[in-house]
């Protein structure tokens, strides 16, 4: 999910990857099921009308019933999002955060940011992580990730049986965790 207007991310998005934008209910719904996406949740520099600039254009985005809002409100309940270059500033998306933890008492996913400094951002269930600078920090940060995500089947030892899990199927961060 981006909110940026620009074709960078476009650009390097992998072949076969859906790029869409706030204007395309049939694509959430596919990103919702689990299909690779790029999801250009405040608009797309191609289509102006698409693109949300002012304070009333956040509002009708993000009000009512609208597939954007229960788009966004079903990646951040049943997903874990890392959110980076984002400084969880913008009160449209905190206070869908602050409305589904206080509706699902707590019981939501957890979240993460990458940062430059530890800001406590518990009250949106997001840890941070920080690194000391966007150059060398989030290069490590990175080689890590890449790491995690070669090494995704691990075997896990319960009992006397072993057994192998592909943990980009876990979504319970506590078994994750455990692992």
């Amino acid at each position: 999910i981006t909110t940026n207007y620009d074709k960078v991310l476009d650009e390097t998005t992998p072949k076969g990857i859906e790029v869409f934008s706030n204007d395309n209910p049939f694509q959430q719904v596919q990103s919702i099921k689990g299909k690779p996406f790029l999801y250009k949740i405040h608009g797309d520099i191609t289509n102006p009308n698409t693109c949300i600039l002012f304070k009333s254009d956040y509002e009708d985005l993000y009000k009512g019933d609208k597939s954007n809002t229960q788009t966004l409100r079903n990646f951040l309940l049943n997903k874990t999002l890392l959110f980076l270059g984002f400084s969880l500033d913008d009160p449209f998306i905190t206070a869908q955060i602050e409305y589904l933890y206080g509706l699902y008492s707590d019981y939501g996913n957890k979240h993460f940011i990458v940062l430059t400094s530890q800001k406590d951002l518990s009250k949106y269930h997001v840890k941070t992580i920080p690194v000391e600078n966007w150059n060398e920090g989030f290069d490590n940060f990175l080689n890590e990730l890449i790491e995690v995500k070669k090494n995704a089947k691990k075997t896990v030892k319960s009992s006397d049986t072993v057994e192998e899990v592909d943990i980009n199927t876990i979504e319970d961060i506590s078994v994750l965790e455990s692992i």
